[in-house]
C-alpha cells in the first residue's frame, strides 16, 4: 500500500529520522500543524470537487436527455424507412430478373473488328512556326 508513492519501510524511516531531528516535544507539534494542513486541504480539494460534481450531473442529464431525442427519432424515422429499404429489396430482384429489363450484350458486328485499328500509332506532322522545346 502505497501513500503518495512512498511505502511502509520508506514511511518508517521518515518517521525515525524525523523523532531524531524534532525531538519527542517538537515531533507531537509537528504532527499535529501537519495534521491540521491535510484537513484543510482535503476541505478545501472538497470545496473545489462540489461545483464540478454538480457540473458532471447537469451535463450528463444533458446527454441522457439527448439520447432520449435521438431514441426517439430512430423509432420515429428510422424503423419505417427501414421496412421500406426491406420491401424495396424485396422488389428489386423481380425487376432484375424479369426479360424485358435484363442486360444483353452488343452484337458482334455492332462492335467493330481488329482491323479497324491502326497498326501504329499515329505522329503528327510538325506544325509550322512553332519550334521544339527542351526541357
Amino acid at each position: 500500500m502505497d501513500i503518495l508513492g512512498i511505502g511502509w519501510a520508506e514511511l518508517v524511516l521518515i518517521l525515525i529520522i524525523a523523532f531524531t531531528v524534532l525531538g519527542p516535544e517538537r515531533l507531537a507539534e509537528t504532527a499535529r500543524a501537519l495534521g491540521k494542513w491535510l484537513y484543510q486541504l482535503r476541505r478545501l480539494s472538497d470545496e473545489l470537487a462540489r461545483p464540478m460534481d454538480s457540473e458532471l450531473k447537469e451535463v450528463t442529464r444533458n446527454l441522457h436527455a439527448i439520447q432520449k431525442e435521438l431514441d426517439a427519432l430512430n423509432r420515429d424515422w428510422m424503423y419505417p424507412m427501414q421496412s421500406e429499404f426491406v420491401n424495396v429489396s424485396k422488389a428489386v430482384p423481380r425487376v432484375s430478373s424479369s426479360s424485358e429489363l435484363s442486360f444483353r450484350p452488343p452484337a458482334p458486328d455492332a462492335m467493330g473488328t481488329d482491323s479497324d485499328l491502326p497498326d501504329s500509332p499515329t505522329i503528327a506532322p510538325p506544325v509550322p512556326g512553332i519550334e521544339k522545346q527542351t526541357v
